[in-house]
């Protein structure tokens, strides 16, 4: 079956949510690649930094250890946040306009 057509005030609301929610989604994929680098300098900096051996004077050693794969995480969840965000902009490209 054929759909309906959409009244000319619901398109016009339909394209409205649609430029908020791929404006809302521009900016969270932008924090996110923020994000992404500065936990990826903080991560290299540790790298680069003095090593701390695995359980080794005392409890400061375990959280700089701790911390450093941490760091590590984050930025790879980051970059996966990217690449989400990036897949969705790219599959709501078409306005409901056209559609």
């Amino acid at each position: 079956k054929r759909q309906k057509r959409r009244s000319l005030a619901t398109a016009l609301a339909l394209e409205e949510d649609w430029k908020f929610a791929r404006g809302w989604v521009r900016k969270q994929a932008f924090i996110d690649g923020l994000a992404f680098v500065l936990w990826a300098v903080a991560f290299g900096f540790a790298m680069a930094g003095k090593r701390c051996p695995t359980g080794g004077k005392g409890q400061g050693c375990t959280a700089y250890n701790a911390s450093t794969a941490a760091a590590c995480l984050l930025s790879i969840v980051f970059a996966i946040s990217i690449y989400f965000g990036v897949k969705d902009l790219y599959s709501s490209k078409l306005s409901p306009r056209t559609r």
